[in-house]
């Protein structure tokens, strides 16, 4: 089991921080529909939810990974 941070507000995963911006008393979250973020333990993830500054919005969810592939992207041929 893992464990991400889901954004129940606009249904997507915390994917990224961007602390360069911040946003009143935040900074600014990056959010992806199918890529979380993922921490092997809760301890974790609660240190990075309060590091992150996630709001009310945000909740730490225990995730399962099924599968994890390598994708090789063949180059395309010159003539």
């Amino acid at each position: 089991m893992a464990y991400a941070i889901w954004n129940s507000k606009y249904k997507k995963w915390l994917y990224g921080t961007d602390f360069r911006f911040w946003d009143r008393h935040s900074p600014r979250q990056i959010l992806d529909d199918d890529t979380p973020q993922l921490w092997c333990d809760e301890s974790t993830a609660i240190w990075e939810y309060k590091h992150r500054h996630c709001g009310r919005e945000y909740k730490i969810v225990e995730v399962e990974v099924l599968r994890i592939c390598e994708v090789k992207v063949k180059e395309p041929e010159h003539e």
